[in-house]
């Protein structure tokens, strides 16, 4: 397990907010922070990638079709914007 990222979230993350008394303002608070990161790291979209079993098939016809999205989407913006 070498590509581990990590994702940890303190009561210090929280400033000044974490001066009231109020541990269930606080704990969603830091729900909310640790979901931002997790989120800004990928961590579930790599999950759900690796989940199930993509053999190299399937992962080049994905890819082919990201691509294809991709750049339909640059001739509209491009076209309208």
């Amino acid at each position: 397990m070498s590509n581990v990222t990590r994702c940890r979230v303190s009561m210090d993350d929280l400033g000044r907010r974490g001066k009231s008394g109020d541990k269930l303002k606080n704990f969603k608070a830091l729900m909310g922070i640790f979901r931002k990161r997790v989120a800004e790291a990928g961590i579930l979209t790599t999950f759900k990638e690796k989940q199930y079993f993509e053999s190299k098939g399937e992962k080049r016809r994905r890819k082919k079709k990201e691509m294809d999205n991709n750049a339909r989407k640059e001739r509209l913006r491009s076209h309208f914007g």
